[in-house]
């Protein structure tokens, strides 16, 4: 699949661009020796994306508004961009995370009418950790590691609104046929197949170096969205036979390392022509 169809097919917002140098540099361990990416980084996979820099300066002076990015000035007075304390706590839950933790999580909140900011901040953490909604103010997800989440809780001052609850899996055919009813799973199944095969052929063998990376940095996003936002919340053995999550979940562990280096490569590129 060429760069202009994968794009039109599983389009971006450019606060999910903007954001994914820093999750590549923090996600990865044999990335971190790398410097942290600077506005020459995003300005590089945003227009590749067809977004303007203007529109980029706009969206990224938005993100920094509302925290939604941390940042700091080097020695060199190159402003650099990280995760926030709360990008961490959903980072460290997420790498760990490939469905085979068993029962559930349930999350109920409570909030005033005048609380609305608050209660708008508790949806975003609920998606962010891949919570579904499942009734109102009730969120499910297989269960989850409480210290990073209630960590970012604490960071948003939600702890005294959100409250976590851990439910055993019953473990019977007609609960999970129940459950199933809550969400669409042929759908999950139909979208994460549908991509699987999209992204085999998008991360061809014979991409140079440039055109490799920066295709990486694109699929991040969306492979977030559609392994953990969008996803069924439920622990492995709920899983079809035909649903290739985990499979998808397990996709970044089998990038060869030669690629690997071919990002390095790119990242020093694009920090190199920044300068």
């Amino acid at each position: 699949m060429n760069k202009k169809a994968f794009i039109k097919k599983y389009p971006l917002t450019l606060q999910e661009l903007l954001l994914s140098p820093s999750v590549y540099r923090e996600n990865f361990p044999f990335l971190e020796n790398l410097p942290y990416p600077g506005i020459h980084h995003m300005r590089d996979i945003c227009e590749y994306a067809g977004y303007t820099y203007g529109a980029l300066r706009t969206a990224l002076s938005r993100i920094m508004r509302t925290k939604k990015i941390d940042f700091f000035t080097d020695e060199n007075k190159i402003k650099r961009f990280r995760l926030t304390p709360s990008q961490l706590n959903v980072k460290e839950v997420l790498t760990s995370d490939i469905g085979d933790a068993k029962d559930f999580s349930i999350v109920i909140f409570s909030f005033t009418t005048k609380q609305e900011k608050q209660r708008r901040d508790a949806r975003f953490l609920l998606q962010a950790f891949g919570f579904r909604l499942f009734a109102q103010n009730t969120y499910i997800r297989r269960k989850i590691q409480r210290e990073p989440f209630e960590n970012s809780l604490k960071e948003y001052g939600l702890l005294n609104n959100v409250f976590l609850f851990e439910c055993l899996d019953p473990g019977t055919e007609e609960f999970k046929n129940r459950l199933f009813t809550q969400f669409n799973m042929e759908e999950a199944i139909r979208l994460t197949n549908t991509f699987y095969a999209d992204l085999n052929n998008f991360l061809s063998d014979d991409l140079d170096e440039m055109e490799y990376s920066r295709r990486i940095l694109y699929i991040g996003p969306v492979y977030y969205n559609i392994c953990y936002a969008q996803e069924v919340p439920v622990p492995e053995n709920y899983y079809p036979e035909n649903y290739s999550i985990k499979q998808l979940k397990l996709y970044f562990q089998s990038i060869p390392e030669s690629r690997w280096k071919d990002f390095i490569s790119y990242h020093m590129h694009i920090e190199n022509k920044g300068r």
